[in-house]
């Protein structure tokens, strides 16, 4: 079984270094690539500059993001997602500090498959991430099960 490929997407360094160590320990053969808002994200998944020459690049097993950033925030991501034909089964996972029931519910309405909230102990996130990793053999969506089609 190859390691899955998880693309972060967090406008917060320490988030980002945060989430990276929870999978490194929970799963250390998992691949965590960085992007800092959707808008780097989505040029990553649709292969345009500057990831357009990116050695073994494909299309990540999940895409987890975070709710709000510049530029294009996670809920206009995971829209921009569902909206592209070939990104359409890519499995999205929104993370948040947000407890709102309206930013969970505008996730599942814009196509998100998981919502996670931020844990505040390191091994809550650790947990997290193994759980995760352990179920996204099971996550799988076929191309014309996904939102809008």
């Amino acid at each position: 079984m190859k390691p899955p490929v998880i693309l972060l997407v967090d406008d917060d360094e320490n988030d980002i270094f945060i989430v990276h160590e929870a999978f490194a320990m929970a799963t250390p053969h998992a691949r965590v690539i960085a992007t800092r808002d959707g808008q780097e994200a989505l040029a990553y998944l649709l292969n345009k500059p500057p990831f357009e020459s990116t050695p073994g690049h494909g299309l990540p097993d999940l895409v987890l993001t975070d709710l709000k950033m510049p530029v294009m925030n996670g809920l206009e991501l995971v829209r921009a997602i569902r909206a592209e034909e070939a990104l359409r089964h890519v499995i999205v996972c929104v993370y948040s500090a947000s407890p709102r029931l309206e930013d969970v519910a505008c996730a599942y309405e814009f196509g998100a498959n998981l919502y996670f909230n931020k844990p505040g102990r390191f091994e809550d996130l650790v947990a997290f991430a193994q759980s995760l990793t352990n179920i996204l053999p099971l996550l799988r969506i076929h191309p014309s099960a996904a939102p809008g089609s």
